[in-house]
């Protein structure tokens, strides 16, 4: 993910970042257990590679978070991505589980978020707002809220 992100600032490419945190995950790993939780990851992995393109790169950020870029990819084309994997991951049924929803928050790259580290914080930031507006819904860099 460093060198993906060192690449698309050095050519300072058009990118958007999707910060995804599964909702309530503990509460798999405590009543399921911790096998049905990694096999939750998997699954979530697998939504989020059907959703997303060949150039596309998804990385698990650690524990229950993912962090997807989305190279040449504009505001608009990037929130219709989290969104496709937002849906298709509440529809989706996990053996032993049932289903489990995902929050997620949109930046791009822009005058006020022109680095790597400056568009994650921003994804990270908004994926907070998802959070705390109820879960299973993206907010996008405008603010904005799809649910």
């Amino acid at each position: 993910m460093n060198a993906a992100l060192q690449t698309l600032d050095s050519t300072q490419q058009t990118y958007s970042a999707l910060a995804l945190d599964i909702d309530h995950f503990k509460r798999v790993n405590d009543t399921f257990g911790h096998d049905a939780g990694d096999l939750a990851l998997q699954k979530v992995a697998q939504v989020i590679r059907d959703c997303t393109r060949a150039g596309d790169l998804a990385c698990r950020a650690g524990g229950e978070e993912f962090c997807l870029l989305l190279p040449n990819t504009a505001l608009s084309t990037a929130c219709e991505v989290a969104e496709r994997i937002r849906t298709t991951l509440s529809a989706t049924s996990i053996a032993q589980i049932g289903t489990v929803t995902i929050s997620i928050g949109v930046a791009c790259r822009d005058p006020a978020t022109p680095d790597a580290p400056a568009i994650l914080k921003r994804a990270d930031q908004r994926l907070y707002l998802a959070k705390q507006n109820g879960r299973n819904r993206v907010v996008t860099d405008d603010c904005s809220t799809l649910n």
